[in-house]
Parts: C-alpha cells; sequence; structure tokens
C-alpha cells in the first residue's frame, strides 16, 4: 500500500496531512519540543513559529517547518524520519536518523546530548544549574515552565549556552565533564 493516493485524474495526493496529524496525537504535549528537537528544527524556527493558543496549528507549522528544511521526500521517507524521531523519544534510545543537511544533524546531535544529560541527572540537574546559572535565571525559568519540568531543564541548558557563550561543542564538552557526576 502506498503512501500516496491516485486520484481520478491520476495524480499523486500527498498523504502529509495524515501523516502530520498523527504524530501529532501520538507524541504527548509535555514532549512535544523534545520531539521536535529530536527532528533537528533549530530553536530560531521553534520560536519564531510559536503563535497563540491554537497548539495543533502551531505543532502543525513545525512539522511544516521541518519537512521544508529537510527537503523533498516521499511521504513515506517523511513518516520513517517521524517514527524514529518518537521510538527515540518513547524508547529511550538515539536514533541512527541522518539528514543531507548537516544544520539538522547538528541540532538533532546537541538535543540528544543535552536530553541524555537531562536524563542522567534528573535527581541533581538543579544542583548543577546551580553552581553555574544565576539565581535569578533559574528562578525566572521555573515559574516560567512550572508545568514542564523538562522543557524547564532544557532551557536551563540553552540559558548556560548563551551566558557562558559556548558552541555546541563547548557545551557537549560541559557534559561529558559532568556525565559522572553523582547525586
Amino acid at each position: 500500500m502506498s503512501s500516496n493516493t491516485v486520484d481520478r485524474n491520476n495524480r499523486v495526493e500527498s498523504q502529509i496531512p495524515r501523516i502530520f496529524n498523527k504524530y501529532i496525537k501520538e507524541c504527548n504535549a509535555g514532549q512535544w519540543l523534545k520531539f521536535i528537537r529530536i527532528l533537528g528544527l533549530s530553536e530560531h524556527d521553534i520560536q519564531n513559529h510559536r503563535m497563540g493558543n491554537d497548539m495543533y496549528e502551531w505543532k502543525y507549522r513545525m512539522l511544516d517547518r521541518w519537512k521544508m528544511v529537510v527537503g523533498n521526500r516521499t511521504d513515506v521517507q517523511y513518516e520513517a524520519y517521524l517514527k524514529e524521531a518518537l521510538d527515540e523519544i518513547d524508547l529511550r534510545t538515539p536514533s541512527n536518523l541522518q539528514y543531507d543537511y548537516s544544520t539538522l544533524n547538528q541540532n538533532k546531535r546537541f538535543a540528544q546530548v543535552a536530553y541524555n544529560f537531562i536524563d542522567r541527572h534528573s535527581s541533581n540537574f538543579l544542583s548543577i544549574m546551580n553552581e553555574q546559572l544565576h539565581e535569578y535565571d533559574i528562578r525566572h525559568l521555573k515559574d516560567e515552565h512550572h508545568d514542564n519540568n523538562l522543557e524547564m531543564m532544557y532551557q536551563m541548558i540553552l540559558k548556560l549556552q548563551k551566558s557562558q557563550r559556548m558552541s555546541n561543542e563547548e557545551m557537549e564538552n560541559f557534559f561529558s565533564q559532568n556525565h559522572n557526576r553523582s547525586v
């Protein structure tokens, strides 16, 4: 069975709306940003497409932006990318997903390493961040993301990266240096 359907005029009709709808429904709300980051979308794209209170529309626009960045693929390929990213979140195992576009791969790699650090240090994450960030920044991020602990921790990592002016590679070194830190 093809992921595309042929209409009466022998035109191939994309199944992208159905595919996007499926993954918008399957990915729980608390994991959405992790999902879109694992797909490789940049923080810039995420923030630029944030709009209003219509979460479905925002999620659809995120997937549409990701599709544009990935480039021309078949519906089957797009769905395989989405499945692999969702499986990575659900199964907590890194995917082997590779894009032709290096920036997507770099964004994906950073997200994977950051979320791995968060998972590994969830019990002592705040004590690590208290050593790195100003108290005001931590309090502000806690208030702003009080309903999503995972997003709060990811935003702290981004704040650390920005305040210390660290590249993705330098952040990965920071994660490595703190990798074996005990609770």
